[in-house]
């Protein structure tokens, strides 16, 4: 198996209407040549959201947010770059092919699987949860799950609503249900619900409470069981797989969708029964990670869903400091309309007890008096430094830099060095040097495509004014001006930096192929060092009418032609301390000369 070859990419965004696709998720308004609409990445009022059908990109003038139709469905689906692939291909009908040989995302091969597609697993998924379903009703050994959930105040409604069910012990129970013939067993297999060992095959969930775990369209794409004896573990849920991420999906989000949208704030909190306690108990807006922190794809899920979130942690220390490592995760997420708020429970408490001890009304009560990220960022950082010694305050700026570094809102970037400020008595010029300096430090959360790159390429691109410009001069008309980088290409060719080579890369994928849309060329450009940054470049206009921009752009390569020659000047005359040039590298320095000369004297705006 290997990699999905350009040429379908091409052919599929060839094919595809970005209008058409968008229109499906988002309720496009015809205003002019483009479309428009609220922004689905972040609250907004007013529409800035923008679909270009002759250019086949969008883009989003309030928080940034662009590309084309594999890169929408990417973010608004939450998914990974082959899924979005597929789920374009198969709107259209078409069969994704791979090349043979290349290298492939661990992704990508859990896709491949059995070869079963995505339809017939969540089938068997459903069949599953029906099975469960059906004896958590009938099981005569189902007794010690009732009476647990009664013990925890779950009553027969919300049990139905969340699709609770019961395991059986027993080694074969689901695989005879289910596993006759033999797609269905590979889809049993496939799906983790069996495992194959030494030669028999049995069922993975025995004797467990069963929690069906739904995507946001409602299909079952996974299973939590809790044992109901002595067992390890005590909490298990299905192996990662074709339908199935777990750093990408929310327990109860499905459930709680329509309270969601009416109270504009989710409660994220640790456990399922958590979940399904608050449900019960009429706070319906809760959600929970899959036995993991919360990572940065389940916030941003979120935050898609509601402007407000509320993580709900354990008093003592080591919630505190699970806490910490939440508010790293969510600090890229911070700003733009979205609220982000720390909940911490009383020792020894959790939402399901406290909330049946409390009630719904008091627990709102606490949640509405939740810590503000900033107040729990600043909060946390005093704790971590000694501000009465000497190094107290460089220790703080020290460990603040990196959480600086992470956030995207330049808003509240100056608010943070406004309050640390505050704290250090050091001027806000100094504080923000110090942060500037130690941000680099920053730990990478990383993450295949992720988010971070793209800000990290977008914020390379802002520190490149100049070829930055010559970027979107390039991209507002690439079939119109490409020949005008390429002619320019030898010279730039001498200094050939990060920034200088994605815009030749650019210039070349045009060059190479003259009917390409924007769209596709925002693929082509994908493994490009930077490259990400061209899709937050395409939406965005150049500022010069479209009659001037030939003279802007050769303005802009002029300047970058000089720099480039001076760099291998200086490089040149670096080598003449150390030995003396030969008569090639003198001659190269006076041509060189006298190219600069000529560029200066024709003039750079």
């Amino acid at each position: 198996m290997g990699r999905i070859p350009q040429f379908f990419i091409d052919d599929l965004l060839g094919r595809a209407d970005i209008v058409e696709v968008i229109d499906e998720y988002v309720p496009l308004k015809k205003q002019g040549s483009n479309f428009k609409a609220r922004c689905p990445f972040h609250e907004e009022r007013t529409a800035s959201f923008n679909v270009n059908p002759e250019r086949q990109i969008f883009h989003c003038f309030g928080c940034g947010a662009g590309g084309n139709a594999i890169g929408f469905l990417m973010e608004y689906e939450h998914l990974r770059f082959p899924e979005a692939v597929r789920e374009l291909a198969g709107r259209y009908g078409l069969e994704v092919p791979e090349e043979a040989g290349a290298p492939r995302e661990e992704t990508e091969k859990a896709e491949a699987g059995s070869g079963l597609d995505q339809a017939t697993l969540a089938a068997a998924n459903e069949k599953a949860a029906r099975f469960f379903e059906y004896q958590l009703r009938n099981h005569p050994e189902a007794g010690a799950v009732h009476s647990y959930l009664r013990d925890r105040g779950i009553d027969g409604e919300t049990a139905g609503r969340f699709r609770l069910g019961f395991a059986p012990a027993g080694w074969r129970n689901l695989l005879e249900a289910l596993g006759t013939g033999q797609p269905s067993r590979k889809a049993l297999e496939e799906l983790g619900l069996t495992i194959s060992r030494n030669g028999s095959v049995y069922d993975r969930f025995r004797d467990r409470l069963m929690f069906p775990i739904r995507d946001r369209r409602g299909r079952v794409i996974a299973f939590g069981g809790r044992v109901m004896g002595d067992g390890e573990p005590k909490y298990m849920n299905s192996p990662e797989g074709p339908l199935f991420h777990k750093g990408r999906e929310l327990y109860g989000l499905f459930e709680a969708r329509q309270v969601l949208r009416q109270q504009e704030s989710a409660l994220v909190v640790e456990g399922y029964m958590d979940v399904i306690a608050l449900a019960q108990a009429g706070v319906g807006n809760a959600v929970a990670p899959l036995g993991t922190a919360l990572t940065a794809d389940q916030l941003k899920l979120l935050l898609r869903t509601v402007p407000e979130v509320v993580l709900a942690f354990d008093g003592d220390s080591a919630g505190r400091e699970a806490a910490w490592r939440s508010l790293e995760t969510a600090l890229p997420e911070a700003g733009r309309g979205r609220s982000l708020r720390f909940l911490f429970l009383p020792e020894g408490e959790d939402p399901d007890s406290l909330v049946r001890a409390e009630g719904a009304e008091s627990f709102r009560a606490r949640s509405d008096q939740a810590v503000p990220l900033f107040e729990f960022l600043i909060q946390g950082l005093k704790e971590r430094v000694n501000l009465s010694a000497p190094e107290g305050r460089d220790r703080l700026l020290e460990l603040a830099g990196p959480l600086y570094g992470r956030i995207r809102d330049s808003k509240l970037r100056d608010f943070l060095v406004q309050r640390l400020d505050g704290i250090a008595k050091l001027g806000q010029n100094q504080v923000h040097r110090h942060l500037e300096r130690s941000k680099g430090r920053e730990r990478d959360s990383g993450g295949p495509e992720s988010a971070e790159q793209v800000r990290r390429s977008a914020d390379f691109l802002w520190r490149q004014p100049v070829t930055r410009q010559a970027l979107l001069l390039l991209l507002s008309e690439p079939h119109e001006l490409a020949a005008d980088v390429m002619a320019a290409a030898e010279d730039l060719g001498r200094h050939r930096s990060a920034g200088i080579n994605l815009l030749l890369s650019v210039a070349e994928t045009v060059h190479a192929h003259p009917d390409m849309s924007l769209g596709a060329l925002i693929e082509h450009l994908r493994e490009v060092p930077y490259g990400e940054g061209v899709a937050d470049l395409a939406g965005h206009d150049p500022g010069v009418p479209p009659e001037g921009r030939r003279i802007e752009l050769q303005g802009c390569l002029r300047k970058l032609q000089v720099h480039a020659i001076k760099a291998r000047l200086d490089a040149l005359e670096e080598e003449a301390r150390v030995a003396a040039w030969s008569a090639d590298q003198a001659r190269e320095f006076q041509d060189l000369k006298r190219q600069e000369q000529a560029l200066e004297r024709r003039g750079t705006p």
